[in-house]
């Protein structure tokens, strides 16, 4: 999902006089607020002039986040961004090179506040970014605590900010770790098999992971929009999807699945409004509307129940997990028994005919018998 700040100038250095000395020497003050939650959350900083690739960085280092994803400014009607990072929706959107645009050219020079926009996070939110933990744990079926797998930091076997998890056939357990930009493999016992950085220019913030029936690996690369399909030993073997609201493209997907018997993968398309279907080497099929989908901070995910012809797909906006055919038609929502509730259904799992729900707002695990 997406992060947004307001940034607003308010004075600058005393003693600036000229236009010329207030392009060298001025400090702006901004107040960066994170829209969309209350209480407020803000920060107030000054800054010497600078380019907006190095503002970025300020703003990372004020609201206490590990620069990990995507991100541009949004002035006015225009885009500033880094041509590096953004490859080609750059030019597709428009945008401005962010590392050669000092803040002094976009401040009005009459010396009045304005507003602006900064989005970082394209798919996730400022909670989970800052409340996110650098290992994960085990638990038995019934919810037993058995144990903690991984640290925090960038070396083998440690992580920054995992998001998706997978166990193939034999029991090699995968992570997306999406701080470091990276897929770690890990063996049954936690330690380090190998690490994938991805093709071309390398992960951008991947965040889920499926597994094919021949324990092939979909990793949902969202920073990079697309998904990139390795084999069980690394090697790279398609990759699919760019930006846009095509057939085969997707606007910062959040989660693929794959259905074993039907050879179908399927992803998690939310601010398009869809599930988008292809076949294994990622050739378009089909897509099913959600019209559901599309709000903010929505985390959603997908899990596919293939012996009872099943998709299950959540939003952290809907209190319910929508419950299609594999035909894409809807076929009902599910919440737990009463008094047990959903709130903020994100990450879903299906074991043994028991969909397990992540509540990013009540921070516990729900159990639905199926």
């Amino acid at each position: 999902m997406l992060r947004k700040a307001t940034s607003s100038r308010s004075k600058k250095a005393k003693g600036v006089s000229s236009n010329k000395q207030r392009t060298a020497q001025a400090v702006f003050q901004l107040k960066i607020t994170l829209k969309g939650y209350k209480p407020l959350i803000w920060r107030r900083v000054q800054i010497e002039d600078c380019t907006l690739d190095k503002l970025h960085e300020h703003i990372q280092t004020a609201m206490g986040w590990t620069n990990s994803h995507l991100h541009h400014f949004h002035v006015g009607k225009q885009l500033y961004g880094d041509p590096e990072l953004m490859q080609e929706n750059f030019e597709d959107m428009g945008y401005k090179d962010s590392t050669r645009t000092m803040l002094s050219q976009i401040v009005p020079t009459d010396g009045k506040r304005f507003k602006f926009s900064y989005e970082y996070d394209f798919g996730d939110s400022w909670d989970r970014e800052s409340e996110s933990r650098e290992f994960f744990e085990k638990f038995s079926p019934k919810g037993t605590f058995l144990d903690i797998i991984g640290t925090k930091g960038s070396g083998q076997g440690q992580f920054g900010a995992p998001n998706g998890i997978a166990v193939d056939s034999t029991g090699n357990i995968y992570v997306a770790d999406a701080g470091n930009h990276r897929v770690q493999k890990l063996g049954a016992d936690g330690k380090l098999v190998a690490e994938w950085r991805g093709p071309g220019s390398g992960f951008y913030g991947p965040r889920r992971i499926a597994i094919g029936a021949d324990d092939s690996v979909y990793v949902m690369d969202q920073g990079r929009t697309r998904v990139v399909k390795f084999g069980p030993d690394g090697q790279v073997l398609t990759v699919w999807g760019s930006k846009g609201t095509g057939d085969g493209q997707f606007d910062d997907p959040a989660s693929v699945a794959v259905d074993p018997t039907g050879n179908k993968v399927y992803v998690a398309d939310p601010r398009n409004k869809r599930i988008q279907v292809f076949d294994s080497d990622g050739k378009f099929v089909t897509k099913w509307i959600v019209p559901e989908w599309g709000g903010p901070y929505g985390f959603e995910d997908l899990a596919i129940d293939s012996n009872n012809g099943r998709l299950y797909a959540s939003s952290a906006n809907i209190n319910a997990v929508l419950v299609f055919d594999l035909n894409g038609n809807r076929v009902g929502a599910l919440t737990p028994k009463p008094p047990e509730q959903l709130g903020g259904p994100t990450g879903l799992a299906l074991v043994d005919r028991k969909l397990y729900v992540v509540n990013m707002g009540g921070n516990h695990v729900s159990v639905i018998d199926l």
